[in-house]
């Protein structure tokens, strides 16, 4: 796991994360008219737009099988401020396959 550094409490921003098979473009959006963040990623040939950014043990599963990475978002409370991954009361973690497929297996074993 690696935490994402580098987000700053604005509206709009862009991060560029390196993976074993390019670059991930992660834009980060705060709606401050309902009190969230939002995310598109951009890796490779493929774009996701419009993905909520909520606590989740790989808020990107949907895409497992077509991603090499997932993002795993943690913290005391869903990131609902935007200043919330800033001040650390919320983090969002790049996941490499092996922890994405460790993931996998807790789901399976229906914990």
């Amino acid at each position: 796991m690696k935490k994402i550094q580098g987000i700053v409490p604005t509206g709009s921003q862009i991060l560029r994360l390196n993976s074993i098979d390019g670059t991930i473009k992660l834009t980060l959006k705060y709606r401050p008219a309902i009190q969230m963040w939002f995310m598109d990623i951009a890796y490779n040939n493929i774009n996701i737009n419009g993905i909520r950014i909520c606590q989740n043990l790989n808020l990107i599963r949907q895409w497992k099988n077509i991603l090499d990475f997932g993002i795993l978002v943690r913290g005391s409370l869903e990131p609902m401020f935007i200043d919330d991954f800033s001040s650390g009361k919320a983090e969002i973690l790049l996941l490499n396959t092996d922890e994405v497929q460790t993931i996998e297996d807790f789901y399976s074993e229906g914990i």
